[in-house]
């Protein structure tokens, strides 16, 4: 009753359960009308050692009802801010109900559906089977909010509602932790740097990290793949004489789910004593044989041959960022391009 409601540990002969492999088929019986029942889900490995649950509600409705049903674009109900959200609203209307109006509704109320949606959020229904999505562009909702969305429909003439939610579920990037790289100050292409990130959190794991550099035409040089591994060394250029030798360096962090954030660390790279043309290909070959079957050692022997190669003397060039242009990269004493077009 509704004053002393029973749970019951199975589901009688209101529902006929089918098992096919991991989908479970649920199929009403005329006698399960107006019932409401929790279907739990139970996963382990082989050894019993991890064990993960979900759990279901399932109302039974009349055949004379609107029956409403939501859907989300990702089924793990967790997405990315960077993502398009998509959700999927199928009604099913009697016989006899005319004049229905759907609508979507979220139950965060600083979110306007009807200004960040780039789809219809009311809708009038004419057949007894419609689809209705709710579309919300990439970079409008909040990493790290949870988001119940719920389709409404209603015939007020025939005193009929039915209604249906779905819970979103914003990921955000891995919290931040440590990153710093060792020596903080060295020579360039002598001394070896260590990049560390440390301490980084995050409910999707694995956790992944990428090792970067800003190099001196401002373009990133990827040092380390992402992977699971939060360390890795790598030799450096030189930094600028014009920014005292700083040289920018990043990790990029990203969760199981692709969220990802940067933290920066600046270290002092400064040059060594002048490079003979003999000299430079004898690095330029040592450094090929320890890359030979390493992906990462191959990128960081094409970020400084390239550096090596191009390297010029930017010792006397004026103040660049005074004139909105690039840094002095490739052209001796010489600014680069302008920063952008309005220049």
């Amino acid at each position: 009753s509704q004053t002393n409601p029973e749970f019951s540990s199975h589901c009688g002969s209101g529902l006929n359960l089918t098992e096919i492999s991991a989908i479970l088929n649920v199929y009403a019986t005329p006698l399960s009308s107006g019932s409401s029942y929790r279907i739990d889900l139970m996963v382990t490995d082989p050894v019993n050692s991890r064990v993960a649950y979900s759990i279901v509600s399932l109302s039974v409705l009349l055949d004379t009802s609107i029956i409403v049903g939501v859907m989300s674009s990702n089924p793990t109900g967790k997405i990315n801010p960077g993502q398009v959200l998509v959700l999927t609203g199928l009604v099913s209307l009697p016989a006899r109900v005319t004049n229905v109006s759907a609508v979507w509704t979220v139950d965060d109320e600083s979110i306007m559906l009807n200004d960040v949606a780039v789809s219809p959020t009311r809708l009038r229904l004419a057949s007894s089977f419609s689809t209705f999505y709710l579309v919300i562009p990439s970079n409008t909702l909040i990493g790290g909010s949870l988001l119940t969305f719920k389709l409404s429909c209603s015939a007020p003439f025939d005193n009929e509602f039915g209604a249906s939610s779905t819970t979103v579920v914003m990921n955000s990037p891995p919290k931040p932790g440590k990153f710093e790289v060792y020596p903080s100050q060295g020579v360039e292409l002598r001394d070896q740097f260590l990049f560390n990130a440390q301490q980084w959190i995050d409910t999707d794991l694995p956790i992944y990290f990428q090792f970067e550099y800003l190099s001196s035409s401002e373009s990133i040089v990827v040092l380390q793949s992402r992977s699971v591994v939060s360390y890795g060394y790598a030799q450096l250029p030189a930094g600028l004489d014009s920014e005292g030798n700083d040289v920018r360096a990043f990790v990029q962090t990203f969760d199981n789910l692709n969220a990802n954030t940067s933290m920066r660390y600046s270290v002092k790279v400064k040059r060594g004593a002048p490079i003979a043309l003999s000299q430079m290909t004898d690095f330029i070959s040592s450094s090929c044989n320890r890359s030979a079957f390493s992906v990462d050692e191959l990128k960081k022997l094409n970020a400084l041959s390239s550096y090596l190669i191009n390297s010029v003397n930017c010792s006397a060039t004026p103040n660049c960022s005074a004139l909105n242009r690039k840094n002095c990269a490739k052209t001796t004493n010489t600014c680069g391009a302008c920063k952008s077009s309005a220049y």
